[in-house]
């Protein structure tokens, strides 16, 4: 079965943890002191940030299921499958 995600897809593994890298820097590194909205405390985000694996009809390719617009640009909308249980 097929479902329909809006995320941002990726080819080679190592891209698509360079982009949970940038994601876990931006969003738990420190605010820059010289920022208008920086005051030197880490970033907070309520949303966990894992790399999945797609390998099926959809094809096969590694995935970040969100919108990251800041740090990732534009997310966009693909197919992943879901295993029938």
């Amino acid at each position: 079965m097929t479902k329909e995600v809006t995320g941002y897809k990726f080819q080679v593994q190592a891209a698509a943890e360079n982009a949970q890298s940038s994601l876990r820097v931006h969003y738990m590194g420190d605010r820059p002191q010289g920022n208008p909205n920086g005051d030197g405390k880490p970033y907070t985000t309520t949303e966990w940030v894992s790399v999945e694996y797609n390998d099926g009809a959809s094809g096969t390719f590694y995935y970040i299921l969100g919108d990251y617009a800041p740090v990732l640009g534009f997310p966009q909308v693909f197919d992943i499958d879901i295993p029938e249980i």
